[in-house]
């Protein structure tokens, strides 16, 4: 029988977990004093262990000379809320709160470490969900924007589509057919600049363009790095410029013929030859840029008018429909190309002949090649071919790929205006 002095105090609560998990211990308490909410002070006069439930402390309350048994729950609903402990279970219970502190921590940290994965499961799930959304998204607007490029494209016009009468005569047919050619270019063709030059501004500033042209296009512009080709160029009238700034950018001739020519004058570099040819091989919806700034027409027209080069980018070529022409894209026995690496060019030669396009700058002074008696023929005629080659852009090439512009006669860089 237990007969050591109290040592220390604990609460029903703590009294109650100490012997849930150390039931062993219960055994040992018989005599310890323990305060009832009603009945005061008493002592556990006996402990009865049962097979799976909490054991029965008969409790002698001498006040009240009453006699009443608890179980472990009477400790832990606040009924007896008290036991007095002597020194040596006071060390046990000492030993369990450590060790009930400890399984407390492993349990807290488990718990922080249970919701922190659930935060982190919820999280990826969210973050799945919302990749799936945006991608959905994402490939919506791809759709949106493909169907958009595929409305928006020139289906070339066809004599079908103008009804003329068969008394009319060659003049009037002729007459008729370019009435009807400008007024349905007139109709068809802005959408299609507008779609041109809103992808170009976004090209321009990085984001990427529609398959397989940007593909296509960046394979292009790698191929032609390579080469020493840095920058496209097409010369123009200067007075062209102010049209050129106003539609930021430069039409194809069927462009300019219906959205320009009605309203204002163009000055126009190609001959009527070179245009009937243009019209014979329907190249006439493309605007024209060369690998280098220096071709046989520019020489030929540049003592005529005051002319000025326009750079662009290699970025041009990632958008719309380009080709490459191998010669001058009017002349009979031109090549077209889908890459410029079908092209059969010496573009070491080509390169040299350009001038200085490492740093951008047109050359100075123009070059001729003259064939003499000693050349071969093939050769000459190959060599001028791959100098005049050329870059065919359907429609419009914006200003938003355009890095400068080059006054011939003043031999400097003018002010990029864009509206």
């Amino acid at each position: 029988m237990q007969t050591e002095t109290p040592a220390a105090t604990i609460n029903g609560l703590e009294f109650y977990g100490f012997i849930k998990d150390c039931p062993g211990a219960a055994l040992g308490c018989l005599q310890l004093p323990v305060h009832h909410a009603k009945y005061g002070v008493g002592t556990i006069q006996s402990v009865t262990p049962r097979s799976g439930m909490s054991p029965l402390f008969g409790v002698f309350f001498p006040g009240e000379k009453k006699f009443a048994k608890f179980n472990l729950d009477a400790f832990k609903s606040g009924m007896l809320p008290q036991v007095e402990l002597p020194n040596g279970l006071l060390e046990r219970v000492q030993l369990w709160r450590v060790e009930a502190e400890r399984r407390a921590e492993e349990e807290r940290i488990a718990e922080e470490v249970a919701a922190e994965t659930l935060r982190q499961q919820r999280q990826a799930l969210l973050a799945a969900a919302e990749a799936s959304r945006a991608a959905a998204e994402a490939a919506a607007r791809l759709r949106a924007e493909e169907l958009r490029e595929r409305e928006t494209r020139v289906i070339p016009f066809q004599g079908y589509m103008v009804d003329i009468p068969q008394s009319a005569s060659a003049v009037e047919q002729m007459d008729r057919e370019h009435a009807a050619r400008v007024s349905y270019n007139s109709n068809v063709i802005p959408n299609r600049v507008r779609w041109l030059g809103e992808w170009a501004g976004r090209i321009a500033s990085g984001e990427p363009g529609l398959e397989p042209s940007w593909s296509r296009g960046q394979s292009a512009a790698s191929y032609l790095q390579q080469k020493g080709v840095s920058h496209l160029w097409h010369f123009t009238d200067i007075r062209n410029l102010e049209n050129i700034f106003r539609v930021q950018g430069l039409l194809s001739y069927e462009g300019v013929e219906a959205l320009i020519a009605a309203d204002g004058e163009v000055w126009l570099s190609s001959n009527e030859e070179s245009i009937r040819r243009d019209m014979m091989l329907r190249r006439q919806d493309t605007v024209r840029v060369s690998f280098i700034p220096n071709s046989f027409f520019f020489r030929r027209v540049r003592f005529k008018a005051s002319l000025v080069w326009l750079r662009f980018s290699l970025s041009a070529l990632s958008l719309g429909e380009v080709c490459y022409s191998q010669g001058n894209a009017a002349s009979f026995s031109s090549n077209i190309c889908l890459h410029p690496q079908a092209l059969a060019i010496d573009w070491s030669s080509l390169v040299d002949f350009g001038g200085d396009c490492e740093s951008g700058n047109p050359p100075v002074i123009y070059p001729k090649s003259y064939s003499t008696p000693f050349d071969d023929p093939d050769y000459v005629y190959y060599k001028k071919s791959s100098i005049n080659s050329e870059i065919l852009i359907k429609h419009f090439l914006s200003l938003d790929f355009c890095t400068g512009v080059w006054d011939v006669d003043r031999r400097e860089w003018l002010d990029l205006v864009r509206t």
